[in-house]
């Protein structure tokens, strides 16, 4: 894991973690990181937990099988563990589920699994306060969950078009669709309210071939990175209210990873290891005027 001060664009020395690396959680305060990571070929994973201010790492928690993304409870001391369970004596992976672990324990709770005919978990979040979490999954279901108990709240069924892409932040859902199943270029992104079930009118976004959006802090604004449109990569801001669509911010490299900084004012984009930044880069991103800055080069 490397930490980096994105105001000066300084990398700090790398901590290292047993095995590779799957997804990172941060505390509450951001006193702690949590890293869940499996040794190549295995299907188990562990959790590795960080103290930021000394930068050392504590004792392993067994993470389950084939660990893939962590999210924290709202006090910070529950992780909540997507992966796979193994369906057959062949080895094969069923259905994903969602396992709680405590942290200060290592023990693990019942999981959450999701079936036929709801389909893959596409996202999963837990809402402000901590108490509900909702999935997203596959068929276009978003499910509410209730952490204390693992019971689930009544379905919301997004429906309409070919659904590319469901993210989840804080009480609002918002999906990517295509008009047709035989293309992945989004034509339109849809609200939708968790709390009231409401589904918000579809809004356009010019047939873009998007990747996961990534909404600003305030739910005003989603972010849609486009791998090539027309023919570079770009990032363009949708206002979520009236759907108008702003300039596109040309990037001068393909990126993996978006987040939007909490005032809006900046993203920071993860760029891919290729033979000019052999260990990754992140990609600092004007929000305001619309400019990517300097790369700032990762270290092993």
């Amino acid at each position: 894991m490397t930490p980096i001060d994105l105001r000066k664009g300084v990398v700090a020395t790398s901590i290292r973690i047993a095995g590779v690396p799957q997804d990172i959680g941060i505390a509450p305060g951001g006193a702690a990181a949590y890293v869940i990571s499996s040794a190549p070929g295995a299907a188990d994973g562990t959790i590795t937990p960080i103290d930021l201010a000394s930068r050392k790492t504590g004792p392993l928690i067994d993470a389950g099988l084939s660990p893939l993304e962590l999210f924290l409870g709202g006090d910070g001391t529950t992780a909540y563990i997507k992966g796979s369970k193994k369906a057959t004596s062949s080895g094969d992976y069923g259905p994903d589920m969602i396992t709680p672990i405590t942290l200060a324990t290592g023990l693990r709770h019942t999981p959450i699994t999701f079936t036929s005919p709801n389909g893959l978990l596409y996202d999963f979040e837990i809402a402000p306060g901590g108490a509900t979490a909702y999935a997203a999954l596959e068929d276009a279901t978003i499910i509410p969950i209730r952490l204390a108990t693992g019971g689930r709240g009544k379905s919301i069924k997004l429906g309409g078009g070919t659904i590319i892409r469901v993210v989840i932040g804080g009480t609002h859902a918002y999906t990517v669709r295509a008009s047709h199943s035989s293309h992945s270029y989004a034509t339109t992104l849809t609200t939708t309210n968790l709390v009231t079930g409401i589904i918000g009118r579809p809004v356009p976004i010019g047939g873009l071939n998007v990747d996961v959006p990534a909404i600003s802090a305030d739910g005003s604004t989603a972010y849609v990175y486009s791998p090539d449109n027309p023919g570079t990569p770009a990032l363009t801001s949708l206002t979520l209210a009236n759907g108008i669509l702003g300039r596109p911010i040309r990037l001068p490299y393909p990126i993996d990873h978006l987040v939007v900084a909490p005032d809006g004012g900046a993203a920071y984009a993860l760029v891919a290891p290729d033979g000019g930044h052999p260990f990754g880069a992140v990609l600092p991103i004007d929000l305001k005027q619309g400019t990517a800055g300097a790369l700032i080069q990762l270290r092993s």
